[in-house]
């Protein structure tokens, strides 16, 4: 009786392979990761150039997740929320450990979040000159 949301719910950090470190390319790989979860495992984050973490409250976190992947009420109120709050809120609480994390409110237009994230991203890559 696994719980995905969770992290300390059978899931281990050797189970996380970070022995494989792909060699620099002259046209680097953008790979797009989404989770909370990645940053409650620094053998994850600390392999994340930089990232972007939307921060959201409960009732938008609460209809994404229902539209997208339903879950019974039960579930997100025991398990979905608290592991958020526990695991996600580590970048807020602590920013000073994640540098590199660009924090955006989740509560601002789609269109301004996605034109934020897309200028930060922009300004992140190395440039081709």
């Amino acid at each position: 009786n696994s719980n995905n949301d969770d992290p300390d719910d059978g899931y281990h950090d050797d189970d996380v392979d970070t022995k494989h470190t792909p060699s620099p390319s002259p046209n680097p790989a953008i790979i797009i990761i989404e989770g909370f979860l990645l940053y409650y495992f620094s053998e994850i984050s600390s392999l994340l150039h930089f990232s972007i973490f939307v921060d959201i409250p409960k009732e938008i976190c609460h209809r994404r997740r229902m539209s997208t992947t339903p879950v019974p009420e039960e579930y997100f109120e025991q398990c979905i929320w608290p592991a958020f709050c526990k695991y996600g809120r580590v970048v807020i609480d602590h920013p000073e450990r994640f540098p590199n994390v660009l924090v955006l409110d989740g509560k601002e237009d789609p269109a301004i979040i996605q034109q934020k994230s897309l200028s930060y991203i922009g300004e992140k890559l190395p440039s081709s000159s």
